[in-house]
């Protein structure tokens, strides 16, 4: 913080919190600034119109998508007077009560991974400002607006920005309202996968922990959503002690830990390949039976010996295409339409390179055997 001394984070000394997000204005869907060019005079005129700013209230916080314009900017050089205009979208939090530091850092990641969700890639925190309450704010600043400074906690190398990207949805389609809502809800639920989703984003992966980050990823995914048992709980029961009852004395702890009421992991992924879209699951999983053999192999493998016999770049493909239907799945959760991922299918080019290694490497004339 600038000019400001915070000795607990826990203590809650603000009210307000503006934040600048990597890709938070082209996800808005507000424009600001228009240019027309008149033939006969061969000039542009560059006109700016405020758009109305948007706000949500979800319990004790107000979400609002300010907009501010920065301009003209004027510059004389050689050529003829150059006008720059700027048009900037961000967040601002307002909380009925005071919170913690803590709680402004949660409450800008909420809506910096909504961003990032649409962009299929991170979005960076660029800018954070605090506003103080009440005595805090006599006793942490001079000024109601605080400055924070940050270290970046990961960095993306230069060419880890793909340009072939398209926002799967934005706030203009069902408006911020409804989307953050939506997606505020999910995300309680659906938090580890998320986590692991978005950290396979980042740069410096090894092939193989990134592969069973994923796979991991789906397992939290399926979690989330609820994970139905393989028997009812009174006829699981009634078996287990049946087998227990059958089973010496010195054997039973063992026998009680590994007998459980769960679908295995094979089970678990076509579950979860069931609720992609017919559209995604052709494309990304022409053959559910052998993605789900060798995502289950590869964890197993790696898990407990820390390496596979799955080929390289078999691996390779298992983890761009499982990176792909978790990623499809989450945008299912938040009402991503499935006219909309079609197209996603084609114009993202991590989605579109997924299909065809699927097409290459996952097909049925390729089947692994079963995993133990």
């Amino acid at each position: 913080m600038i000019g400001a001394h915070l000795d607990d984070e826990m203590r809650p000394d603000f009210e307000r919190v503006r934040a600048s997000i990597e890709g938070l204005t082209a996800w808005s869907g507000k424009q600001a600034v228009t240019m027309e060019w008149d033939t006969q005079d061969r000039r542009s005129t560059i006109t700016t119109t405020m758009p109305a700013d948007e706000s949500v209230t979800i319990g004790d916080l107000t979400y609002t998508l300010t907009n501010t314009t920065f301009g003209p900017n004027h510059r004389i050089g050689l050529g003829p007077l150059e006008a720059h205009v700027r048009h900037l979208v961000e967040l601002e939090v307002t909380s009925s009560r005071p919170v913690s530091f803590n709680d402004v850092r949660e409450h800008v990641a909420i809506v910096a991974e909504l961003v990032a969700l649409a962009r299929h890639r991170r979005s960076r925190l660029l800018t954070l400002r605090a506003q103080s309450v009440g005595e805090s704010s006599r006793e942490l600043h001079a000024q109601a607006w605080i400055d924070i400074l940050y270290q970046q906690t990961t960095r993306d190398t230069p060419d880890s920005e793909s340009p072939n990207r398209y926002l799967a949805f934005s706030a203009s389609d069902t408006g911020f309202a409804q989307i953050l809502t939506t997606w505020i809800a999910q995300r309680a639920r659906l938090q580890n996968a998320i986590n692991m989703l978005m950290a396979s984003w980042t740069a410096g992966w090894y092939l193989e922990a990134k592969t069973l980050n994923l796979i991991t990823s789906l397992e939290a995914l399926d979690a989330g959503l609820g994970t139905v048992r393989r028997l009812p709980p009174a006829q699981f029961r009634k078996l287990r002690d049946g087998i227990l009852t059958a089973t010496p004395d010195e054997h039973r702890a063992w026998i009680r830990a590994v007998v459980q009421n769960n679908l295995s992991l094979q089970d678990r992924l076509k579950r979860l390949a069931g609720k992609l879209p017919a559209v995604a699951s052709a494309k990304l999983l022409p053959s559910v039976e052998v993605w789900a053999r060798a995502a289950t192999r590869v964890r197993n493998d790696l898990s407990h010996s820390g390496a596979t016999s799955i080929d390289f770049k078999d691996l390779a493909a298992l983890g761009q295409i499982t990176e792909a239907v978790a990623y499809v799945l989450l945008l299912g959760c938040i009402g991503v339409p499935d006219t909309r991922i079609e197209q996603l299918l084609l114009r993202d080019g991590e989605l579109a390179y997924a299909c065809q290694l699927a097409a290459e490497h996952f097909t049925g004339r390729n089947l692994p055997p079963d995993a133990p």
